[in-house]
C-alpha cells in the first residue's frame, strides 16, 4: 500500500452496508453495460448473489466512491476422505479513469492474503489475465474431455436409467448424493437454491437433471444448454452418483443437444475408464479459469492421511515440505524431490493441462513412486461455485 500509484485511495477494504449499491453499480458499468441493475444481470453468476458476498469482497475507494472491486468466496471440499478448502476470485473490474494504478492488483493481493489467513488451499481465478498470471496462478489440467457425439456407437449396457429435472424441492437429496462422493464440496444449501431458482452457473444457463433406476435417485448431473456458439453442444459440468447409470444416459443428453455431450473427467475416475473402454474419444483438458496453491507446505501437511493410504508408512512418518520462492523441496530420510518454478510445481499436484509440459523436477527413485501414487491430486467440479 506504499506505492506511489495508489496514493490517495483508501482500502482494500469491505465496502460497508451503505456503500454496497455503489460497488454494485460499478460492477453492473463494466461487466453488464446493457443490464438495468447488477442484479438483473448477475443471475447469470448467481454466487455473487450469496448473503455474504458484500462481506467477502474487497474495495478500493477515492472520495468516497468505490473504484476497483474483487469478490470472494470459501469452501470446504473433500478429497477422497481428506479436507481442504477452495477459495474463488471473481468479478474483478476497476472503474476506466482509474486503471493502470495498480488497484486490482492491490486488492488481489490482498484477497489471496485473507484466503491464506482463512486457510485456503487452493483459489480458483476466474478468467485469464496477465495478472493472475503475475501472482502465481495458471491453468491446470489432470482431467479428460469426452465427447460422446449422437447416433455414434456406443458399446455399453448398463441398467435402465432415466433423466428428471431437478426443483428446489429435490436439494435435500442433490445434498444426500452429493455426500456419497469421494470428491466433494461441501456446499451451504444456497449454492444450490440459487443455482436451481436463477437457472445459471458461473455464466452459463444451466440445469441439474436427477438420474433414478426404477424411480429411486442414483446420481445428479448439472447440464448446461445449448448456446448460440455451441448450438448443437450440451456440458456436462458436474455429475455424482452411480456411473454405469450416468453412463446409460448419456446418449439421451445427446439426442437432446442435437449432436453432442461433452464431459470432463479426472484421470483418477472410473468414469474415465468406462467412456474410454466404450470407445469415446476424449482430449486432454484444462480448466478455462486459474488455480494458485497458496502454501505449499500447509496443504502438503494436511495430506499426510491421503499419503498414508498410498505410500509405506516410514516413508510418510519422514516427509517433510518446505518452499522458498520458485522452489519446492519435499524429502523423506534420503529421498528428495525438487520442483522449481511455480508452474511446475502447481502442474505437478494437479495436472498438466493440455499444450504445457512439466519440467525442472527431481526425484529419487522413492519420490518418482510417491508421484506416481500420490498426483496428480484430483479436485470436485469447480462450475456451480465460480463467481
Amino acid at each position: 500500500m506504499n506505492d506511489l500509484r495508489i496514493a490517495g485511495y483508501e482500502g482494500p477494504r469491505a465496502p460497508r452496508p451503505d456503500e454496497w449499491e455503489a460497488v454494485l453499480e460499478l460492477s453492473r458499468s463494466i461487466f453488464f453495460p446493457a443490464a438495468t441493475t447488477y442484479r438483473e444481470a448477475a443471475v447469470r453468476w448467481p454466487m455473487a448473489l450469496q448473503r455474504d458476498f458484500q462481506r467477502d469482497s474487497y474495495t478500493m475507494f477515492l472520495n468516497g466512491q468505490p473504484v476497483s472491486n474483487i469478490g470472494r468466496l470459501e469452501r470446504a471440499i473433500v478429497v477422497h476422505g481428506h479436507a481442504l478448502r477452495m477459495g474463488f476470485i471473481g468479478g474483478v473490474c476497476t472503474h476506466p479513469n482509474h486503471r493502470g494504478k495498480g488497484l486490482a492488483s492491490a486488492i488481489l493481493q490482498a484477497s489471496l492474503a485473507k484466503l491464506r489467513e482463512n486457510d485456503v488451499d487452493f483459489v480458483y481465478i476466474s478468467g485469464a489475465r496477465s495478472m493472475y498470471y503475475g501472482v502465481g496462478a495458471n491453468h491446470i489440467g489432470g482431467h479428460t474431455n469426452f465427447t460422446v457425439q449422437s447416433g455414434a456407437p456406443f458399446q455399453f449396457r448398463g441398467p435402465e436409467a432415466a433423466l428428471r429435472p431437478a426443483t428446489t424441492d429435490d436439494i435435500a437429496l442433490l445434498i444426500g448424493l452429493s455426500e456419497k462422493e469421494g470428491l466433494r464440496f461441501l456446499r451451504a444449501v444456497a449454492d444450490y437454491e440459487l443455482s436451481l431458482r436463477h437457472g445459471h452457473c458461473s455464466g452459463k444457463a444451466c440445469s441439474f437433471r436427477v438420474i433414478e433406476v426404477g424411480a429411486v435417485p442414483v446420481g445428479y448431473v448439472l447440464v448446461t444448454r445449448p448456446t448460440e456458439k455451441e448450438p448443437h453442444t450440451i456440458r456436462i459440468l458436474e455429475y455424482v452418483g452411480d456411473r454405469c447409470a450416468l453412463m446409460t444416459i448419456l446418449p439421451a443428453l445427446t439426442r437432446e443437444a442435437g449432436q453432442a455431450a461433452i464431459i470432463a473427467v479426472p484421470h483418477s475416475d472410473p468414469l474415465h475408464s468406462l467412456l474410454a473402454s466404450a470407445g469415446i474419444q476424449g482430449q486432454p483438458g484444462r480448466t478455462s479459469g486459474t488455480i494458485k496453491l497458496l502454501d505449499f507446505d500447509r496443504t502438503l501437511q494436511k495430506l499426510r492421511g491421503y499419503f498414508a493410504e498410498r505410500m509405506p508408512a516410514g516413508f510418510v512418518d519422514a516427509l517433510t515440505f518446505a518452499a522458498s520462492p520458485g522452489k519446492y523441496v519435499a524429502w523423506s530420510n534420503k529421498d528428495v524431490l525438487e520442483i522449481e518454478g511455480e508452474n511446475h510445481m502447481l502442474w505437478t499436484l494437479l495436472g498438466c493441462p493440455a499444450g504445457q509440459t512439466i519440467a525442472n523436477v527431481r526425484a529419487s527413485e522413492m519420490m518418482k513412486i510417491f508421484l506416481l501414487s500420490c498426483f496428480p491430486l484430483p479436485l470436485p467440479s469447480m462450475h456451480l461455485n465460480v463467481i
